[in-house]
Parts: C-alpha cells; structure tokens; sequence
C-alpha cells in the first residue's frame, strides 16, 4: 500500500509542481502584487521583472465603453529554465540533473517582445504543461483556468472556467 502510494506520489507531484510558475520568474501583470508603475514601463518589486508597453496606433472603440489598440509589450524574463536529466552513460559523473536555460517561446516579435492579443493554450500543449487551459496574455503572463471560482468547492459546471489569480477571467 505505502510503495503504491509512493509510486503515485512521484508520478503526479511533478505534474503539479510544473503547472506553477515560481514568483521569481513571473512574467507580466498579477493583479496582488508591489510593483513601481511609469509611463511606460512597470517593475515587479518582487523579482525585479521590467514590462514596457508601447502603444502602435490609435485605440479603436468597440461600444459600451470598450476599446482596443495594438501595442507591442516586453518582458525581461526572457528564459525558460527547464532540468534536463543525464545518465551516467552521458554524464562522466553519474546520475545528475542539469538547469538548462532557452529563450522563450512566448516572444514573437524579437526577443523578450510579444505583438498580438494574447493566446490560448490547450491542456498538454508546447507551453503548457499543465492540465488545464491557459491564456497567455499579451504582457507574458499566464493565466491558468479552472472549473471552480475557489479550489475546494464542488464541481462546477464544465462549460464555464475561471481563474484564480484576481483577475478573475
């Protein structure tokens, strides 16, 4: 019963653990947290992060109080960081994991630079890991949906998502 339960454990707390993004590398605007606004630019009081928004065009109106305009956004966080495992036939040393760090697939304009609306990523897709949908959004950061408001309430209806991060998508 205990080996069962270990055997379980080690198979889905990895799963877990790899749907959370680690403050020190969050990307974007969390509702919740200390940041310095400027004009342009806002800094993440926590990890130092730099977003910078810089509006292309005019804002266009779309009706009751809504509008919409093109901009162009930063992120310094720049790098994915993943541990990739090597076993002693590759590492001279034995077993070992080692921090590998890639650009980020999120920049589509130049490196750190995201043009567009955001998008939305499918369960167990490139970028998202994780078992639920998540919307990227135009600044880099994720926002992860669930079928409850809160976590602990009863099922909710499938059809309707929400997020948890005070943005309440």
């Amino acid at each position: 019963m205990k080996r069962t339960f270990l055997l379980l454990a080690t198979l889905v707390l990895p799963d877990v653990l790899l749907a959370q993004t680690h403050p020190n590398l969050a990307r974007g605007f969390e509702p919740g947290k200390a940041y310095m606004v400027g004009d342009l630019d806002v800094v993440n009081l926590f990890n130092g992060g730099l977003s910078l928004t810089v509006p292309l065009g005019p804002s266009f109106p779309v009706g009751g109080g809504f509008s919409y305009s093109f901009r162009l956004t930063y992120s310094s966080q720049v790098w994915d960081h993943t541990f990739e495992i090597y076993t002693s036939c590759q590492y001279p040393y034995g077993d070992s994991r080692v921090a590998v760090a890639e650009p980020t697939w999120r920049s589509n304009a130049g490196l750190g630079w995201r043009f567009g609306f955001g998008d939305l990523l499918a369960p167990a897709t490139v970028g998202n890991e994780g078992p639920t949908w998540t919307y990227l959004s135009p600044d880099g950061a994720e926002h992860r949906f669930y079928q409850t408001l809160h976590e602990g309430e009863n099922d909710g209806d499938a059809s309707v998502l929400y997020t948890r991060d005070n943005t309440y998508l």
